[in-house]
């Protein structure tokens, strides 16, 4: 996951990376480090502008999954699901 500046914070965004976190244990949630590869990325923001950096990111963007407010949870889950499907399917194949 990537958090943006928080310069303009709308919620309590390590809150809901908590309870993301409780209601996902099968997923692992860690800051995401430039040049590595990951399944997905969280791009945890304060608001609409969705300002938090992409820089050395190689994950590709439609497996970037933002979330810009507090009742964003549903939206983050439904993705990540999404993306299992997806993977399971296309490793079948």
């Amino acid at each position: 996951m990537r958090y943006c500046g928080g310069c303009n914070p709308r919620y309590d965004r390590v809150a809901l990376v908590h309870q993301l976190a409780q209601r996902l244990p099968e997923h692992r949630f860690t800051v995401a480090e430039g040049g590595k590869d990951y399944a997905a990325v969280l791009m945890v923001c304060g608001c609409l502008s969705r300002c938090a950096s992409l820089t050395g990111l190689t994950t590709p963007r439609e497996r970037l999954i933002y979330v810009c407010q507090r009742d964003g949870l549903e939206g983050v889950e439904e993705a990540l699901r999404a993306l299992e499907a997806q993977d399971r399917f296309t490793t079948s194949e």
